[in-house]
């Protein structure tokens, strides 16, 4: 007779639990035992599975607090010619706090050097003036 092999173990555990040993369930458990001895040392034989997510490392950013004049004077340059414009953006390229990015954008809005496209939320995006704007609006 062939058996699955949870079988005897569920069998034994039920006739020990209910205080019934019969003879033989306890010969079909000693021949799963040495089963299960054997099985245990093929699965330690056997490289062990990680289990958990994998750590992923990745390098702390070290982002400016406050300019120093050289960051500022090359924001000024070039985020006045990019097409779209967020602190998010400004973050990641000067290498800056998006607290200062943020406040930045604002600084050169108001000196009307960008100009805001969308505002919504804590999200905002800007872009760049064309000069026949910015004379317009000097005019």
């Amino acid at each position: 007779m062939t058996v699955p092999i949870n079988y005897f173990e569920t069998v034994c555990i039920r006739q020990i639990s209910y205080g019934v040993a019969l003879r033989h369930v306890a010969s079909h458990y000693r021949v799963f035992d040495v089963y299960k001895a054997r099985r245990r040392e093929v699965q330690a034989a056997k490289p062990r599975r990680r289990s958990g997510p994998r750590e992923k490392t990745c390098d702390k950013l070290n982002n400016l607090v406050l300019f120093d004049q050289a960051t500022y004077d090359r924001l000024v340059q070039e985020v006045t010619t990019y097409k779209l414009i967020t602190p998010s953006i400004v973050n990641k390229r000067l290498q800056v706090r998006g607290s200062l990015a943020h406040k930045t954008l604002k600084e050169l809005l108001y000196k009307v050097v960008i100009k805001q496209v969308v505002q919504h939320g804590a999200q905002s995006i800007y872009t760049c003036v064309r000069k026949d704007e910015h004379a317009a609006k000097n005019d």
